[in-house]
């Protein structure tokens, strides 16, 4: 049972940043421990939720791979690796923005968090009465069962720890701002970002990576590293031929900030 609710969450999360997933495909693939998915759009709405200035025109994926180690569940994180991520986002409509942009911007950024938590209840719960109807068992609670993995809290509790776990790894990141109408300058410009690779991993307190139980660690928080190698800023002109190509311009001569790494 808890490898169907693990799956949900996955897939729901998944689902918020990427169109064309296949669900039985990626439940099937999950179940053995590894899924990809190749040349995956992003969805139009995807950066909505961060309440930023600007808005996704297109965006692309070329690798998605999860992989669940579920027999290690407790001491080893899931993995989600993300290859060739290119977007292009363009400035927002600023007349729609109000005097009072920011204060609906953290009560919006609020409203979504508490939105999260409250689906991945709702995922719990859809799984629990599944499995409830399958078994035609009433007792969902596990407190006929004298084995402690078989209640509902003991469940949330490890998906709790196993969300906290999750490592990301970007490779290859373009990320395209291109402005036509807010630009003093005459010939519309653009402004890149690129970034070669970006890890976002748990660690201790002290900053080294480990795999972190809140409850044995007698903590409420979970601190998070980000490490971001060869990143980049470049600039060119909309309209050169080939400028939107996700490779991006050459990292010599456009440049105006040089490589750099950032831990």
């Amino acid at each position: 049972m808890l490898e169907k609710v693990v799956e949900s969450v996955l897939e729901e999360y998944v689902s918020e940043w990427v169109e064309g997933l296949d669900s039985e495909k990626m439940k099937v693939a999950l179940f053995a421990g590894k899924v990809e998915f190749r040349d995956l759009r992003m969805r139009g709405a995807a950066l909505d939720k961060f309440q930023l200035p600007m808005k996704m025109k297109s965006g692309s994926v070329g690798r998605l791979s999860i992989k669940v180690p579920w027999k290690r569940l407790t001491s080893q994180g899931v993995k989600i690796q993300v290859e060739d991520v290119f977007l292009v986002v363009q400035p927002t409509n600023l007349g729609d923005a109000g005097a009072d942009e920011d204060d609906d911007s953290y009560l919006l950024r609020t409203r979504w968090a508490k939105q999260q938590e409250v689906r991945m209840l709702e995922i719990l719960e859809k799984v629990k009465s599944d499995g409830t109807a399958a078994s035609g068992d009433g007792d969902t609670d596990g407190a006929g069962d004298s084995d402690p993995t078989a209640s509902w809290g003991y469940r949330k509790k490890i998906l709790n720890t196993i969300l906290d776990n999750v490592t990301f790894e970007f490779t290859n990141i373009h990320i395209r701002y291109e402005d036509s109408k807010h630009v003093a300058s005459p010939i519309p410009l653009a402004l890149g970002l690129m970034i070669d690779s970006i890890i976002i991993s748990t660690t201790n307190a002290n900053g080294q990576a480990e795999f972190v139980d809140r409850a044995q660690a007698r903590t409420a928080f979970v601190h998070r590293r980000l490490e971001m190698t060869q990143a980049s800023v470049y600039s060119d002109n909309i309209e050169i031929p080939g400028a939107k190509n996700p490779k991006g311009p050459s990292r010599s001569g456009s440049n105006i900030i040089h490589p750099f790494k950032l831990v």
